[in-house]
């Protein structure tokens, strides 16, 4: 999804965050495009992805984007257990039910680690910190346009931005450090006080387009060209609204025309979900809808369209 405002403070003297490990565990198009930044501005990244180890030409990730083209020698690990602990550990793995998030961090957390969960959906960060529970556990969303081309080559489209925020009082501190890291990285970044209304944000966007990409077989730039799914996609995210509001989170109608708006104007993309059914790869159906169904039902509110969606797409998940 995609970015509402660039919010950017004046870079910092210090270069204290700079010298900072951090570890990248899921390296997709999300994953490195961040990683590769925060890498490419001096900080220590070592990334996971056993896709990029298996198929990457001279350890080179090349960047094409619209903030500008570069390129990185990467330090790519097939498993979190062969990587070094590190002070930031940025989560940008899908969110799958059969991930073990426990197994897959426990290797690159220490005593002071901060966890960046870069993930769509909600409930994230409360289900890592039942694991972890000393760690300091902030949320970030990236409303992007970003996709993996091959192992060596990633297309940053357009938008850019990510919005920051603490799960609780312990984390605070640890996501303006992160917000300073992004920043002198050259990532516009935004920090939130309110980390749910952020992910419900998001999620006003996930829930139609994603889904809808899959079951049209069509890119935004066609989606958007049909009035009928325009309508579909407003009365999709009338249903994100009503369930925001239920958990104490307000969405205003504006905000779902903006939504809208910028869908039209954007580049041309297929989701991350179009793309990994193509791939034949699961697709993220409990993050963008089966979690917001299930809070619905705990308001007692019904939302037929979302879950005729999760309906169709059940029958994509389980590739």
């Amino acid at each position: 999804m995609r970015e509402f405002l660039v919010v950017n403070k004046a870079h910092q003297t210090s270069d204290l965050n700079m010298a900072q490990d951090v570890a990248v565990i899921g390296a997709g198009a999300v994953g490195l495009f961040y990683g590769a930044k925060l890498q490419k501005a001096g900080a220590n990244v070592q990334f996971q992805s056993r896709y990029v180890v298996e198929n990457i030409i001279d350890n080179e990730i090349k960047v094409k984007s619209i903030w500008g083209d570069f390129s990185i020698n990467a330090d790519v690990y097939d498993v979190p257990r062969k990587m070094r602990p590190a002070d930031v550990i940025i989560l940008a793995t899908k969110y799958l039910p059969n991930i073990d998030f426990e197994s897959l961090l426990r290797p690159v957390v220490k005593t002071n680690s901060i966890i960046v969960v870069l993930q769509n959906g909600i409930n994230h960060e409360e289900a890592l910190q039942q694991i972890f529970a000393h760690a300091k556990i902030v949320g970030a969303l990236a409303f992007t346009c970003i996709n993996r081309i091959d192992a060596n080559n990633i297309h940053h489209l357009d938008y850019g931005l990510v919005k920051l925020g603490s799960l609780n009082a312990l984390a605070e501190v640890a996501a303006k450090e992160v917000y300073e890291l992004f920043d002198q990285a050259d990532i516009r970044t935004e920090l939130c006080e309110n980390l749910r209304q952020v992910r419900w944000q998001k999620l006003l966007w996930n829930v139609p387009y994603n889904p809808l990409s899959v079951v049209c077989q069509a890119d935004t730039k066609q989606l958007m060209a049909n009035q009928d799914i325009i309508d579909y996609s407003r009365e999709l995210m009338k249903e994100v609204q009503a369930i925001a509001t239920a958990d104490g989170i307000s969405i205003t109608d504006a905000e779902v025309e903006d939504m809208i708006d910028r869908t039209v104007k954007m580049q041309p993309y297929k989701t991350s979900m179009l793309l990994d059914h193509e791939m034949k790869k699961s697709i993220e159906i409990e993050a963008i809808l089966g979690e917001p169904i299930r809070i619905a039902k705990s308001h007692g509110l019904g939302v037929p369209r979302m879950q005729s969606l999760y309906a169709i797409l059940s029958y994509y998940a389980g590739y």
